[in-house]
Formats: structure tokens, sequence, C-alpha cells
């Protein structure tokens, strides 16, 4: 039985596009979130806790996506929020 051989790939120099120097990150920890949102690390913790701001849990620490930062901070007056103010 003959077994197929890998054919190496041809590729050209200038198709190949290059990574950004830096890749945009994805996810951010409470400590990297709280000065974005103007709060402190522990009223951050208590949203992630409290499920106000989705988040992950690693079981040490929660990490809370970009998209999820921005949609907070555009609705930062919120009804629903105020509360969390006082």
């Amino acid at each position: 039985m003959n077994t197929p051989t890998a054919i190496p790939v041809q590729r050209d120099a200038s198709t190949i596009e290059p990574l950004p120097d830096r890749l945009p990150k994805l996810m951010y920890s409470v400590a990297e979130a709280a000065p974005m949102l103007g709060m402190s690390e522990a009223q951050v913790r208590r949203l992630c806790r409290e499920k106000i701001v989705p988040s992950r849990n690693t079981g040490k620490a929660y990490f809370i996506s970009a998209n999820t930062l921005l949609e907070y901070a555009k609705g930062a007056d919120a009804p629903e929020r105020m509360r969390i103010a006082s």
C-alpha cells in the first residue's frame, strides 16, 4: 500500500500578509477594565459577580471581553445602572 507523500506548498513572500505588531486584545482583567470604566477594581468585580457585566470567571479572576466593555461604557447612564452608583 502506497502512502501519500506531502506536496510542498510554494508561497510567494509578497502574497503573505504580515501579522500586526500587536494583535487586538479581546479580553481584559478586572485590573485593566477598572480604569477604563472609571471604577475601582472592587466595583468591577462586583458587577461581574452579580452578572451585571458578562464575564468569564477562571476561578481566580474575572475577564471581560472588549465588546462588553464598550457596550457597558455606551450605556453607563442606563436606569438599571443608577442603583450601582448609589
